[in-house]
């Protein structure tokens, strides 16, 4: 961006969202980047092959099933807030 020397333009982040802290940290030194170059607000596109957390649970709460079993998640608590929707989320016990 330094070559460059961008005046106008539009910054698509086609990436999946941070989901640790190396790349928290990266997407912020991307974002000081944009701002040094007056390129913000930064346009989001996911494209990770995953659905976004409000995505799963839109696509869950439309299946409405009477139980879920999350797998395949760092943040199985996240999926409590089903319960709202009466939906029983069960945690595995994933001890080996």
């Amino acid at each position: 961006m330094i070559d460059i020397k961008p005046e106008n333009g539009l910054y698509i982040h086609s990436a999946t969202e941070p989901f640790n802290e190396e790349m928290e940290i990266d997407f912020k030194r991307v974002e000081n980047w944009l701002n040094h170059f007056n390129l913000l607000p930064i346009h989001h596109m996911h494209v990770s092959g995953h659905g976004s957390g409000d995505e799963i649970l839109a696509l869950i709460r439309e299946i409405n099933p009477e139980k879920l079993y999350p797998i395949h998640t760092e943040n199985i608590e996240s999926f409590d807030i089903l319960k709202d929707d009466g939906i029983d989320v069960i945690h595995p016990n994933l001890s080996f």
